[in-house]
């Protein structure tokens, strides 16, 4: 599951359409050249041509770092490479005047068609991830929260690996509603939802548990390792400073974190309950902290 906020997700769905629009532009290119038997551009026939088209250069260049890692957008490579070879042949077949034999366009025709699904399989997945995103936080609905979990517990259960799950409320959020109004506490809770997606790892998960409630889930995390890691969210988000417009100040918000690690023997519903529990006593702790929960803890 791709971890990014709605913000930039947009932009990066929109970047997607653009190059596009530049892969469809540069096989008009290359099919006039073949039909009209036209000069090629000497780009087309480089053997970096890959690099060269204005697709590659949104691919190689522009795309956004948290994309590059998505394995979707990787299988890109290899399909957008191997088009390429097999335009420049043909194009290379037209310049020395030979005919191009319909196997050779049918290699190019079929390479192109991949590349094509690779894209739109991409294209789909972005907008998928779009729709199960909270408008205002720009990270995951509970929808397919509960799904997850029991899928991330029966990993655990098979002994494949470790997983812990964080439970953050923002502290006296109710304060900032009375006193800078809600569109201050809007902008408070999409700047936290930001936040998180930008700290946490890319194979990581986020999700709008409540109103000013966020459940974080680590994977392949143990909870020696997201103690650690809650510790630096919380400390990092405590500087944060939240600008909520001119009428208002630069604000700075705190927040109460409850920690657990995902047990074979717990159920998920088990497993919330129990984040949820070290997260109210990090409330009744003095707010600002992390608790992780521990037996002393079951009510």
């Amino acid at each position: 599951m791709l971890n990014i906020s709605q913000k930039i997700l947009t932009k990066i769905i929109a970047q997607l359409d653009s190059a596009i629009t530049y892969h469809e532009a540069w096989f008009k290119e290359i099919s006039q050249t073949l039909v009209c038997r036209t000069a090629a551009n000497a780009a087309n026939l480089a053997q970096d041509a890959h690099h060269k088209c204005r697709f590659g250069k949104w691919y190689y260049n522009d795309a956004h770092p948290r994309l590059r890692k998505n394995p979707s957008f990787t299988a890109i490579e290899p399909l957008h490479e191997h088009m390429h070879q097999r335009a420049a042949y043909l194009l290379k077949q037209q310049q020395d005047g030979k005919e191009i034999q319909p196997s050779e366009y049918g290699d190019f025709s079929s390479a192109l068609k991949q590349l094509r699904m690779q894209i739109s399989a991409l294209s789909s997945e972005l907008i998928d991830i779009s729709h199960r995103l909270d408008p205002l936080t720009g990270v995951y609905t509970r929808g397919g929260m509960l799904t997850n979990l029991r899928n991330d517990l029966e990993r655990i259960k098979r002994g494949q690996y470790q997983c812990s799950i964080i439970m953050l409320d923002i502290d006296d959020f109710k304060n900032i509603n009375d006193h800078y109004g809600h569109p201050a506490g809007d902008e408070v809770l999409s700047e936290v939802g930001s936040f998180i997606c930008n700290q946490i790892r890319l194979y990581d998960s986020v999700y709008r548990y409540g109103g000013e409630e966020f459940l974080i889930v680590m994977q392949d995390c143990d909870k020696k390792a997201s103690a650690q890691i809650t510790e630096r969210l919380r400390q990092q988000l405590s500087e944060l400073e939240i600008n909520c417009g001119s009428k208002v100040p630069m604000l700075n918000v705190t927040a109460s974190f409850g920690l657990y690690e995902l047990e074979p023997d717990s159920s998920v519903a088990e497993s919330i309950s129990r984040v949820d529990q070290a997260m109210y006593t990090a409330k009744k702790s003095g707010k600002n902290c992390v608790v992780m929960w521990s037996e002393a803890l079951s009510y």
